[in-house]
Parts: C-alpha cells; structure tokens; sequence
C-alpha cells in the first residue's frame, strides 16, 4: 500500500530563500499557504531591476549557503534543498498535495512535466521568435490550448484535476497567471471546461487569497 507521508507541521521550521520576485520561488510560497504552514520567507533584493529586499545575498552565495549557487533554496530543520521543482515536489509530498496514491502521485508528476518541459519552453521559443506577435498567436492557439485540452482530459469529477487539491491544481493556477495576454488564456481555457473550474476553485481557496493579498510587491 502507498502512504503519503505527511507530517506533524509543528514539528518542523522552514525557510524559503529567493529574491523579492515571484519566479521560481511562488509556487512553493503558494503550498506554504495553501497548507496553513508557517516559514521564514526570505526575500533578497535584486539590484539590478532595482527591487527592494534583504540584503546579504552576496555574502550567503560566498559561504556556500545556496549548494548549485542558485536561488531558491529551502532550509527545513537546518538543511538545505535546492532546485525549485524539487522544492515543490517535496512541499507538495509533505503537506498532503501530491494525491490519494501512487498511481495519481504519477499522474501530477505528469502533468508538472507537461508545464515545465512541454508548455513554459514553447512559450520561450515564441517569445525569441523573429516574428513574436504571430509566434506568440500561434502558441497560444495552437500548442498550449491542444495541451489544456490534453490535460482537461485527465480531469475527473472532483472539481480538482485528480481526486483532491493537488501540486497539479497550485501549479496550473500559477501558469495561467504567468502568461501577461489573459484573453488569450481566457479563449484556450474555454476548450478546457474543467481546468477553468480548477483554475476558479484555487482563486477561490481562503488561505491562497489570504497570501496573495498580503504578499510584498513582487513583479514578475
């Protein structure tokens, strides 16, 4: 039988380490919420956009604090984990959001591939494109509604993608919210009935709303 195992959020003390941007670092921020967990949500300013923040970061990356020298990192009872997506995953695992077992477990997995290596690169290619308004058109029309659809297609009747809220549903939010032409994303989700209630339900989550009307101002 496959356990998830969640554990006693008490027990642990987590701190979140990024910049004062959304990025790689918001869906992680999104669990934290979405699962009432409190942590040390460190924001380093980011000098180069002129974005406020902590200082210090300089100096954590010269004593080794970030093991890939790269940003975020989470730290849960003193020790370190690196790699957004790992971050995620093992949020996701520990706070009961990776689904009812290990079949659904491998379902959200693939979905969570889809967007990062199928949909967020194809958008990237288009943005690059020597003609980006039509790439950009073509993208949305064609690759990322025919990839709603597909995952539409794994939808059940829970209101969520799989059985419960999952990684899947926080991350699928987070997409549609990346993407800057939203009528655009508006006119694919319309091809994804299910995915659009999904999106709906996880605006609608208290604690989600909560954390996004209290966080810093943080672009992009």
């Amino acid at each position: 039988h496959f356990v998830l195992h969640t554990h006693n959020m008490s027990e642990s003390t987590y701190k979140l380490v990024y910049f004062n941007i959304r990025g790689r670092a918001e869906i992680s921020r999104y669990i934290f919420a979405v699962a009432g967990q409190k942590y040390e949500d460190v924001r380093y300013a980011l000098g180069k956009f002129k974005i406020p923040g902590a200082e210090g970061y300089a100096e954590a990356k010269g004593n080794g604090e970030f093991p890939f020298g790269q940003l975020p990192v989470l730290v849960v009872d003193g020790k370190t984990i690196a790699q957004s997506h790992t971050i995620e995953r093992f949020l996701a695992r520990r706070f009961g959001l990776f689904g009812s077992n290990d079949i659904e477990a491998a379902q959200i997995e693939s979905v969570l591939d889809a967007a990062y290596h199928d949909i967020l690169p194809a958008y990237n290619k288009a943005k690059a494109a020597e003609d980006k308004d039509a790439a950009i058109d073509t993208f949305f029309k064609e690759t990322f509604t025919t990839a709603l659809k597909q995952i539409d297609g794994l939808a059940g009747d829970s209101g969520f993608i799989f059985s419960k809220l999952s990684i899947a549903d926080i991350a699928l939010y987070a997409l549609l919210e990346y993407f800057d032409a939203q009528d655009k994303v508006s006119a694919a989700l319309e091809q994804a009935p299910k995915l659009k209630a999904v999106r709906a339900k996880v605006a609608g989550n208290e604690k989600l709303k909560a954390y996004i009307a209290g966080r810093p101002d943080s672009p992009f």
